[in-house]
């Protein structure tokens, strides 16, 4: 392997490594996101459910 294919290969190792950390950012991202929508629907279900409570005592009892 002549001098210009070894240089070649160390840019396109390197930007493949670049391309492998920006990806495991981008994982850990949406496992967060994940996260964040799971307690969001937690909280959104909650309100939902306590609305409703609320809305069916004040039919109920006037």
């Amino acid at each position: 392997m002549n001098q210009k294919e070894n240089g070649e290969l160390k840019q396109i190792a390197k930007h493949v490594n670049i391309l492998n950390e920006e990806t495991g950012k981008i994982k850990i991202d949406v496992a967060k996101l994940e996260s964040s929508v799971k307690i969001f629907k937690w909280i959104l279900g909650y309100m939902a459910t306590l609305l409703t409570v609320l809305v069916g005592r004040a039919l109920f009892f006037g």
